[in-house]
């Protein structure tokens, strides 16, 4: 029997009216790389108010062999909405990525091979120009974070945030066992991982599409954040 990766897409107002279009090829794309595996998709609608529409999930739902779709009214954060996709992703191998597919399909097939090879988590790692195409307090925010995650988490892994994540049923396992529903969630999930001592781990380099414009992120997101914090370091040292 064919393997099966369920590819989890988060979505909440895309910026592209042909967003779904570009779903499409590329999981043409993907099932071209890797021709004796199933692709399913998995979309949530995180509480949008502009740009889905009912037709848009119609050509999908004919365009695609494997296609769930979850919606809900109220917007809920990106963490919240994959645990939502992810308790539907029964099969051998879980992706999840931004639904504008952000990052070159190269690294999915990087991090796909890497699953395939026996790791149990993947990791999308963002490279150095990668802050190139970050505003400079984000550049700030991004160097805090990475200083944070070595020092007070003392994770192995300090890039969390990348976009791009891979893993197993025993990643899905730990993925679902996070509660953050906003931006903190991955390194939730990565330091939930980490504690567990028994899981493979690797990484893989992430590249951004040429074009790509990254979402801006309000002064407002990160202090809501500050909780969250309080959150993982209760998680780092009592749990």
């Amino acid at each position: 029997m064919n393997q099966t990766i369920d590819i989890v897409l988060p979505c909440y107002n895309p910026e592209e009216k042909t967003w779904h279009i570009d779903i499409k090829q590329n999981i043409m794309v993907l099932e071209s790389l890797f021709p004796e595996l199933i692709f399913c998709v998995i979309l949530i609608n995180d509480g949008s108010i502009r740009n889905i529409l009912p037709e848009n999930i119609t050509y999908l739902k004919s365009q695609l062999s494997h296609f769930q779709y979850i919606t809900y009214n109220k917007n809920q954060g990106k963490g919240y909405a994959l645990r939502e996709g992810i308790k539907l992703a029964t099969h051998d191998f879980v992706v999840y990525t931004d639904v504008d597919f952000p990052f070159e399909l190269i690294c999915i097939k990087a991090m796909i091979d890497k699953l395939l090879a026996g790791k149990d988590i993947v990791l999308g790692e963002r490279q150095f120009s990668y802050s190139n195409h970050l505003k400079k307090y984000r550049r700030f925010l991004s160097s805090g974070s990475h200083i944070f995650n070595s020092l007070v988490l003392n994770l192995p892994f300090t890039d969390t945030q990348g976009g791009l994540k891979g893993f197993n049923q025993k990643g899905r396992e730990v993925f679902l066992k996070t509660t953050i529903n906003r931006y903190l969630f991955d390194t939730e999930f990565i330091l939930r991982a980490c504690k567990q001592k028994n899981l493979l781990m690797t990484t893989v380099p992430l590249t951004l599409r040429e074009g790509v414009i990254l979402s801006p992120m309000g002064l407002k997101v990160v202090r809501k954040e500050f909780s969250n914090i309080i959150r993982l370091l209760k998680i780092r040292f009592f749990e």
